[in-house]
């Protein structure tokens, strides 16, 4: 119950810094200590949009566990499976939590890793770029919050800890990221299941 007090208390922190406005219902994630809240408000353009959890997952490397990653959806969105989610035009979340320190560049290699799963190398060359500006200067701390979010025609919103908020101006990167976890080549099977199990 401690650890269960301390999870939402690093939650409603992340939410309140990055503005977003809570429910009380949360989830744990198989594997890990860590609760996600079913439903949250995102402001965009000034404005709350309100987001349902489609699954959470817990990322392990090497049989360590690296983070858990809990993926959301503009309520109402007709997503029905993986494909149909990373391709929906509506604002979507990421919310990663660390299970343990990692490097910012090893961070920004992942995700260069993730990309090339899908796609060529050398494809989104200066969106990576500016996402390892983002990263690599910096490590992620055990209990972080780092938060993805895609938005209609407006790219991809990055929010890292210590850093100034980044958006990536490229839809097509933003469905690549997603495709990293819910595309046909992703990070693992289970992963991508239980990302979509709530849909």
């Amino acid at each position: 119950m401690r650890q269960f007090g301390r999870s939402v208390l690093a939650l409603a922190a992340v939410a309140s810094a990055c503005g977003l406005a809570l429910a009380a219902e949360t989830v744990e994630v198989s594997g890990s200590k860590t609760h996600y809240l079913t439903a949250m408000d995102v402001p965009v353009a000034g404005r709350p949009t309100r987001l349902v959890l489609t699954g959470a997952a817990l990322r392990t490397k090497a049989l360590f566990s690296v983070y858990t990653v809990a993926s959301y959806v503009q309520q109402g969105t007709a997503a029905r499976d993986a494909g149909q989610l990373v391709n929906a035009d509506v604002v979507k979340v990421l919310h990663l939590v660390m299970e343990r320190d990692v490097d910012g560049k090893d961070m920004a290699e992942a995700i260069h890793s993730g990309i090339r799963l899908n796609h060529p190398a050398g494809a989104f060359a200066a969106e990576l770029g500016q996402v390892d500006k983002l990263l690599q200067a910096r490590t992620l701390k055990k209990g972080q919050n780092v938060l993805l979010t895609a938005l209609p025609k407006g790219g991809l919103r990055c929010q890292v800890p210590g850093a100034p908020e980044l958006v990536v101006d490229s839809p097509a990167f933003a469905r690549a990221v997603w495709e990293i976890y819910l595309g046909r080549n992703n990070l693992g099977e289970s992963i991508k299941a239980a990302l979509v199990s709530r849909l």
